[in-house]
């Protein structure tokens, strides 16, 4: 029995050894589970509706987009943007129309090139009503002829004619001769300056689209002040990012 004895123990030894090299081979075919860390590496929010994704360590997750859509903040600066805007061109307005009638201005809107390269179509010219002994050769006059039809061109001469009236000869720029006939007036709009394109501006305000932006303006306008305002603290609370509780992390801690 004792001679037997080393036998069976070297047979042992063979066996555990091949069921060994077994395991290890197991294990390097199939993967290990992830070990669970301490730290969690969940999405944070890094500001302006960002949101930062997980990356692998030491190196920094992509930033992307924030899941809530487009936020009141972005609403905000939106309709800030467009108030300021309106803010701009209502000014402009009062101050043009303050300007009209304080110094009797009125704005006209060039629709040919009779008069380029002085004038060209679409510039906006301020003129002043003035009296027709006052009209000088040279001088730039709008004036109505008998078809109702405004004309805006350079004056070639004046005339004195009976009952205080002037009759005036005119003749655009880029003609090559004055205009058919000439034009009896008792006053005479004055050109004082002129704004280049500026006249399809004006032209497009006082349409339709001027109106639909107006009403427009006017709504988003009542939208800001009788809507709902945020406090600071909300706006904070959005800006500080939360984590929910991971069940996990319960688990391990237990």
């Amino acid at each position: 029995l004792r001679a037997d004895e080393p036998h069976h123990d070297g047979h042992r030894r063979d066996h555990d050894g091949e069921a060994a090299r077994g395991r290890r081979v197991r294990e390097r075919l199939l993967p290990r589970p992830a070990r669970p860390s301490g730290r969690q590496h969940l999405p944070v929010e890094v500001g302006d509706g960002l949101v930062r994704l997980p990356g692998r360590p030491g190196r920094p997750g992509a930033v992307t987009g924030g899941v809530r859509g487009i936020g009141p903040g972005i609403v905000d600066r939106a309709l800030g943007v467009v108030l300021s805007i309106t803010a701009v061109l209502g000014t402009i307005c009062i101050a043009a129309t303050v300007g009209a009638v304080v110094l009797d201005v009125r704005p006209l809107v060039v629709t040919s090139g009779s008069m380029a390269p002085s004038i060209d179509t679409g510039a906006l010219v301020l003129v002043r009503t003035i009296d027709a002994h006052d009209v000088a050769v040279g001088d730039v006059v709008s004036v109505v002829g008998r078809d109702g039809a405004r004309v805006t061109h350079r004056v070639q001469s004046a005339t004195r004619v009976d009952g205080g009236r002037v009759s005036l000869v005119l003749k655009g720029d880029a003609n090559d001769v004055p205009d058919a006939e000439p034009y009896v007036v008792t006053t005479a709009d004055e050109a004082i300056a002129d704004a280049p394109r500026l006249g399809y501006l004006v032209a497009w305000l006082s349409g339709r689209a001027g109106v639909v932006l107006g009403g427009l303006a006017l709504v988003l306008a009542l939208l800001v002040l009788v809507g709902p305002r945020r406090s600071a603290a909300d706006e904070d609370d959005e800006r500080t990012p939360s984590h929910r509780a991971d069940p996990r992390d319960r688990t391990r801690s237990s």
